[in-house]
C-alpha cells in the first residue's frame, strides 16, 4: 500500500458529496487518513505475538548465528544454492557469504544449535523469479520471510503449505496470485503474512491450523463471505481482511465461544454490510477494530464488552441515532486512545448537557474523530479542550461559539483541532493564548461564521507562526480589517460588509452598493442579484437581497 492509496477513501468522498471532496482541507485530511493505515499496516507484523508451542522458539527469534559452527548437510547446502540461483541471487541486494563456506554464516540464515536451519529471513532483498518449491526440501526450516519483494509475481509452490514444522510464513507484498489451498497440512502455522499480494477466491478455512494465531490477508482480491463458524482459529488473535472484494454481513462467532481475538480489521470491503453483531461482545479481549459500512445504532452494549480496545474505528458506514453517554462517561474503556465514528449518520448532541459533568478524556488519547456527521448542539468542553492529541469534528452542525469555561492546563497535548464546515460562530477563542499551544500543528476553523478575531490573539498567532504547518480560517465573515498579526497562510478573509459593521443596519445593508445581503445570522455581505459572493456556510434560500422587510 503506498501514499497513492489515498483512492481507499473514495467511498467517504461518495457519502460527504463532491463539494466536500473538493475542498483543500478535506482532501489534506483523507489523505492523512490514508498514510495513517499504511502505518498500521506496516507496522503490525512487528507487533505480533511469538510462537509459544515450538521447540525451537529461542533460536528462531535469536540473532542471526554469524561464527563458523560446522556444516549442514550436503543436501540443505544444494538446497540453498538452488534457492540462490532461482531468485536471481547475483541482483539481491545483500548476499553475504552465500555459496561460500558454512551456510549458517550465509546472509538471512539461522541455524539451531543443532547447524540445522531453522529460518530464512530475506526480505526486501530484490528476489526475483518464483518461490521456489525446493525449499520444502529443508524440513527443518521453521521461519521463512520473503516479503517485500515484488518481483516475484507467481503462484505459491503448493508444496510450501505441507511443510509440518513451518510456524512462520511472511510473504507479503510479492504480488503473488492464484488461489489458497482449501485444506493444508502445514499444521504448526502460528502465523501467516499475504499482506498486499494479487490473491483471489474465496477465504481459507484450514481447520487443521490450530495452532494459528495470526492470519493476514489484507489488500488481496478474496471475495465471497467470511464465516467464523468453519474456521479452527480456536487461538486467533489477528484476523486482517481489509481491502478485499469480501460481501455479505459482519461474520458471528461461533456460539458459546469465546474468541482471544485481538485485531479485526474489516474495512474497504464494499459489499460487507450489516448492523455489528451483538455476539461480537465475545470479542472480550478485542484491542484493535476497524470496520466500514456499519449500520444502525452504534452497539453500545457490545463496545462496553471491550475493555482492552484501544483503537476502535467504525466509519463510511449508516450508523444512525445519537452518540451514547457511556462512550465519554464509562470506566470501561479507559484503555481506548482512538476513536472512530467518522462518515456516519449520527445525530444529536456529541456530548448531552447532562453528561458534560461526567465526560473525561484519558492523558494520553490520540484521536477523537466524529466527523461528517449530523451532530449539532455546542461543541463539548472536554473534548476540544481535552488531553486529546487530534480533535476532528469538521462537517456537521455544531454552533454557537466556542465553550469559554475551558481548562487550558488540558490542552497541553493539542496537535490538531479541526472543526471546519459546521455553523459555529462569534469570536476565535481569546483562551488560545494562555493554553500551552507548542504542539499545536493544525487549526481548522474555515467555512463557519466567525466574525472576530481579537487584539488579545496577536500573541497566540505569533507563536504558531513558528510551528503550525496549518492554519484554516478561510470562508468566515470576519470584521474588516483582518488583523496584521494573522498570518497570510491562514488565509483570513474579510468584507466591508460582514458582521459588526452593518449586521443590525438592514436598510443601510440591502441598499448599500458595495453589500446588498442580509442573512438570518444578522451578516451582510457584498454580492449582485444573483448571490452573495460568499455565503459563509448558509444556504442560498436564507439570504435576502433588496427588500428590508425580510431582514432583521
Amino acid at each position: 500500500m503506498t501514499i497513492g492509496s489515498v483512492l481507499v477513501c473514495l467511498v467517504a468522498v461518495a457519502a460527504v458529496g463532491n463539494a466536500l471532496a473538493s475542498k483543500p482541507y478535506y482532501r489534506d485530511y483523507l489523505h492523512k487518513r490514508a498514510n495513517d493505515r499504511v502505518e498500521r499496516i506496516k507496522n503490525l507484523p512487528a507487533t505480533l505475538s511469538k510462537p509459544l508451542h515450538s521447540k525451537l522458539n529461542f533460536e528462531l527469534y535469536a540473532e542471526p548465528v554469524n561464527e563458523e559452527v560446522g556444516g549442514v548437510k550436503d543436501v540443505v547446502t544444494d538446497v540453498l544454492t538452488k534457492f540462490f540461483q532461482y531468485t536471481g541471487g547475483d541482483y539481491w541486494y545483500r548476499s553475504d557469504f552465500w555459496t561460500l563456506g558454512d551456510p549458517c554464516t550465509w546472509y538471512g540464515i539461522t541455524c539451531n544449535s543443532d547447524k540445522e536451519v531453522i529460518k530464512i529471513d530475506l526480505h526486501s532483498n530484490n528476489l526475483t523469479s518464483m518461490v521456489p518449491s525446493v525449499l520444502t526440501n529443508i524440513t527443518t526450516l521453521v521461519h521463512l520471510d520473503l516479503s517485500h519483494n515484488s518481483r516475484i509475481p507467481y503462484d505459491i509452490p503448493t508444496e510450501l503449505w505441507e511443510m509440518e514444522n513451518l510456524e512462520y510464513l511472511d510473504l507479503s507484498y510479492c504480488a503473488l496470485g492464484s488461489e489458497l489451498p482449501t485444506k493444508i497440512a502445514a499444521s504448526n502455522l502460528h502465523t501467516v503474512i499475504l499482506t498486499g499480494n494479487r490473491l483471489t477466491g474465496l477465504l481459507p478455512s484450514w481447520t487443521s491450523c490450530r495452532n494459528l494465531t495470526h492470519l493476514l490477508l489484507d489488500g488481496n482480491a478474496f471475495s465471497g463471505s467470511i464465516s467464523f463458524q468453519s474456521y479452527g482459529f480456536s487461538k486467533l488473535e489477528t484476523l486482517t481482511l481489509s481491502r478485499n472484494k469480501l460481501s455479505g454481513s459482519f461474520p458471528e462467532p461461533p456460539f458459546g465461544q469465546m474468541f482471544p481475538l485481538q485485531v479485526l480489521w474489516l474495512y474497504e470491503n464494499a459489499d460487507l454490510v450489516g448492523p455489528i453483531p451483538s455476539s461480537w461482545e465475545r470479542f472480550s479481549a478485542l484491542k484493535d477494530l476497524e470496520v466500514e459500512h456499519a449500520q444502525g445504532a452504534i452497539p453500545t452494549s457490545v463496545i462496553m464488552k471491550w475493555e482492552n480496545i484501544s483503537h476502535l474505528s467504525i466509519t463510511n458506514g449508516e450508523l444512525t441515532g445519537p452518540v451514547p453517554a457511556e462512550i465519554f462517561c464509562n470506566s470501561t474503556l479507559r484503555k481506548l486512545r482512538y476513536i472512530s465514528f467518522a462518515v456516519n449518520s449520527l445525530d444529536g448532541a456529541l456530548i448531552s448537557d447532562s453528561s458534560q459533568s461526567c465526560c473525561g478524556m484519558p492523558e494520553d488519547m490520540d484521536i477523537v474523530d466524529f466527523s461528517s456527521n449530523y451532530l449539532n448542539g455546542i461543541l463539548p468542553t472536554c473534548v476540544t479542550t481535552g488531553y486529546v492529541k487530534e480533535v476532528y469534528l469538521h462537517n456537521n452542525y455544531f454552533v454557537g461559539a466556542f465553550p469559554y469555561d475551558a481548562d487550558t492546563s488540558r490542552m497541553k497535548n493539542l496537535r490538531v483541532l479541526q472543526v471546519c464546515d459546521n455553523t459555529l460562530s462569534g469570536s476565535i477563542p481569546s483562551y488560545f493564548v494562555s493554553a500551552d499551544t507548542t504542539g499545536l500543528r493544525q487549526l481548522g476553523l474555515c467555512y463557519n461564521q466567525f466574525n472576530n478575531i481579537d487584539d488579545q490573539l496577536k500573541d497566540f498567532f505569533t507563536r504558531i507562526k513558528d510551528y503550525a504547518t496549518g492554519c484554516l480560517l478561510d470562508h468566515n465573515p470576519f470584521n474588516c480589517p483582518i488583523p496584521d498579526f494573522v498570518p497570510s497562510y491562514c488565509s483570513a478573509a474579510c468584507s466591508n460588509c460582514n458582521t459588526g459593521d452593518r449586521s443590525y443596519l438592514c436598510d443601510e445593508c440591502v441598499t448599500n452598493s458595495q453589500c446588498g445581503w442580509c442573512g438570518e445570522t444578522n451578516n451582510c455581505l457584498e454580492g449582485e442579484y444573483n448571490g452573495p459572493r460568499d455565503e459563509y456556510h448558509c444556504e442560498h434560500s436564507k439570504w435576502v437581497y433588496g427588500n428590508p422587510q425580510q431582514c432583521f
